[in-house]
Order: structure tokens, then sequence, then C-alpha cells
């Protein structure tokens, strides 16, 4: 059993975003507004991640998220003006920087949440330029969306992940593009394209995740947790061999980078490192608690290095 403590939700939201030249200025607004402990989301992302968000959303699409946008707030003409300003601002919010960054506030009342915007934008504009809110509001509107497991365009998408010290989040972005740098002719040649996306974790850390994205088949688990309308947009016939091979290779290099970065991660398996730092008491007795329990080794073989 787990015990969750519930907190009341305030009733007026509202969503700011900015766009950055650099990723270390991304960095320093997100970090500056965690420590203002305000911000019920802090996320963001390079721009070739929100461009490929945005690639799905067809005219159909667009009205059905207006239509939420207008009903989700607890004042229907407030919240109806700001599906209006959705559908004036269009696109706009894909601006020419090198990433965005949305930052969604709460108040008790109009007062309340102004003086919370006042503080976000404030601490922001010191790092980038004020963009059209449009990703927040659509996210807090619709913040349960199916997600699928391919990419707008039917490619598949590998995300891995790393939690940082915000102190050593610049250190690894510079080296993990420096890897990209080194792979980037391979990656021509067999379609592997890469996204990042990030969190901010209160105070305690830097979520940096970096998505590896290529042509390839399909298997039965992509069509379960994928739209028909992305699958339709599947133009892989044949298995994209090379790509694999490459993308396998970037992440055991990615995820090595990431461990001798100071990377944390919110799961343990298979792909993350988890034996490399028990000491030898501790891998006898995993593995002598595996071979108590599976002597023949049928449960999930090789899963936390055993």
């Amino acid at each position: 059993r787990v015990t969750l403590r519930l907190q009341k939700r305030r009733p007026l939201v509202h969503g700011l975003s900015f766009g950055f030249d650099g990723f270390e200025a991304l960095v320093k607004a997100m970090g500056e507004i965690a420590r203002l402990n305000i911000a019920t989301e802090n996320s963001g992302m390079t721009l070739s991640a929100l461009r490929s968000a945005t690639k799905t959303q067809s005219l159909s699409e667009d009205v059905k998220i207006l239509l939420e946008v207008a009903r989700s707030g607890p004042n229907v003409l407030g919240s109806s003006m700001r599906a209006i300003k959705m559908a004036i601002a269009g696109r706009q919010y894909i601006s020419d920087s090198h990433s965005t960054a949305n930052f969604i506030v709460e108040g008790h009342n109009r007062s309340h949440l102004y003086g919370q915007l006042k503080s976000v934008r404030s601490v922001a504009s010191n790092f980038g330029v004020e963009i059209p809110n449009t990703l927040p509001t659509v996210m807090r509107a619709n913040p349960f969306a199916d997600y699928d497991v391919l990419d707008p365009d039917g490619r598949r998408q590998l995300p891995m992940h790393g939690v940082f010290p915000y102190s050593r989040v610049n250190n690894f972005n510079e080296q993990y593009l420096a890897l990209i740098a080194r792979h980037k002719r391979d990656m021509e040649t067999c379609g592997v394209t890469q996204i990042s996306v990030y969190s901010a974790i209160s105070t305690n850390g830097f979520l940096f995740e970096p998505v590896l994205i290529w042509l390839d088949t399909v298997e039965e688990f992509h069509r379960r947790h994928t739209s028909q309308t992305i699958l339709a947009k599947v133009k892989a016939t044949e298995a994209n061999e090379p790509a694999r091979k490459l993308v396998s290779k970037m992440r055991a290099e990615i995820v090595d980078l990431m461990y001798r970065s100071g990377g944390v991660h919110l799961q343990i398996g298979k792909v993350y490192p988890y034996m490399r730092d028990r000491d030898a008491t501790q891998k006898k007795i995993l593995k002598d608690f595996k071979n108590a329990i599976d002597p023949m080794g049928l449960f999930n073989p090789g899963a936390l290095g055993l």
C-alpha cells in the first residue's frame, strides 16, 4: 500500500514560454525558477524536439485542442479567450531559438496568480525571450494525453535519461554534443536523428532526456501503443539493420557518458549501469539471492547485470 498526501488544486492556472539562444541560458532560467518553488511544471526542449512534437496536428486535431483549452478552466469566458489567443498566435511559439522552456504556475486568486507570473517572468527574461504560451496551455488542458511510442512521422524512437546536478549538466551537454558530432556521418547515412527534452526536478536535479529517432519497421508492441494516425505514416518496409546497430552503439556510449558525468536514473534494468557501483559484498548478496529464487536463470536474464 502507498499513502499519498493530497493537496487542494488551486483554481487559477497560467503558463509562460520562453526561447533561449543556448543550453546554458536554458539551464540557468530553469534552475532559478526551480529555486523560486512556485512553478508546478518546469520543462524544456530543443527546437528540433518542439518541431517534432507539433507535426501530428491536423486541422481537426487543432480544433479538438482548442476545445479542450476552452473547457479546461474554471471560468468559461477566460478559457475561451485563451483558446482564441492560441488560434491567433498559430505556431509562433515555434521560435528560432536554440531551445524553449515552459513554466506553469497556479494561484488562489488573480492577484496571487499575477504575482507568481511576474516572479517567473522577471527571472526568465534575464536569460531568454518570451514567446506565445501555446504549449503550456495545451499541456495543462490535456495533461494525460495518449503517448505514442513512434514519433509523429511513424519512425522508431529510443529515449534515454539521466538526472544531473545543475552544476554538472552543462559539461554533460557539451560532451553529448561532441558524441553526436563524432557519429554525424553515420547518422546521416543511416537516417538517424536526435532530439532532447528537459525537466527540472525541483532544486534536486536536472533531467536530460536525449531521444534517438530512425526509420525502421514496426513490431506488435509499436502497433499496440501507437495511434492509427501515426501508424499510417510508417514508410519502412524492411528492417533497418545499419540504423539499429548504430543506435545500439550510441545508446551504450550515451549511457556510459551519463555515468561518468554524475548522472543517475529513474529506472534500473538492462540499460543503465547498476552492478558497476556495487562492492564485492553487495554483488555476492545479489547473485546469491538471484540464484536462490531463479537457479535456472529464467527471470529476465541480464537485468541488473546478473
